[in-house]
């Protein structure tokens, strides 16, 4: 076995090995000191532009929660209310929207005659904010066939904000501007909706 000599270049090398290893301990305190003033300022923004309750809790959500139970989203659980509700949306103005089969689309190409309806079309509810007031938009698509059973059409979908969504552009403005630009509470408009028949928890 060959014995370890020693050189100037062995006394070089230790010496770097020294030097690395103390570098590597002064990394790792730095990092963990980085680690710990960045959980801090984490705690600091959550505490200062965190979000906040825009009001308190009403007695009712606080019951709900002490007894550990909360209803059904868009709801309420008591059966007055509930009724209460129905009765204000069946006050609602309402305006039926017929969508029919476009002209290009009645004629069949196979049999030539044109389609006949097929139940009383497909009805889809969208409530908008009319100066002055809330309306309910039945929007009504027609759908029809042939005689000979070989083309089917329909009327064109009406057009929505979002897929699925049941308010109108120029309700889901209104909401924006009295939240938004006047800075009114949700819960307030939530009662001025509730006056004019609108189930307004559901636009939360």
């Amino acid at each position: 076995m060959a014995k370890k000599h020693h050189c100037r270049w062995r006394s070089a090398a230790t010496k770097l090995q020294a030097d690395l290893a103390d570098k590597d301990a002064q990394l790792a305190a730095i990092t963990a000191r980085l680690n710990q003033i960045e959980h801090k300022l984490g705690l600091a923004n959550k505490q200062i532009i965190g979000p906040k309750s825009e009001r308190m809790p009403t007695p009712e959500e606080e019951a709900k929660k002490r007894e550990g139970g909360a209803g059904p989203r868009g709801g309420n659980v008591n059966p007055k209310k509930r009724k209460e509700n129905a009765e204000a949306m069946a006050k609602l103005a309402t305006t039926i929207v017929p969508h029919p089969v476009p002209e290009s689309e009645r004629r069949c190409p196979h049999c030539g005659d044109d389609v006949k309806p097929i139940g009383k079309g497909d009805k889809s509810v969208e409530y908008e904010w009319v100066p002055g007031h809330i309306e309910r938009r039945v929007h009504v698509v027609e759908v029809g066939r042939c005689p000979c059973k070989l083309h089917y059409a329909r009327g064109p979908a009406p057009e929505r904000v979002q897929e699925g969504c049941t308010y109108g552009p120029a309700f889901l403005a209104k909401l924006a501007v009295d939240k938004c630009g006047d800075a009114t509470p949700i819960y307030r408009i939530e009662k001025q909706m509730r006056r004019a028949g609108t189930r307004s928890r559901e636009v939360r």
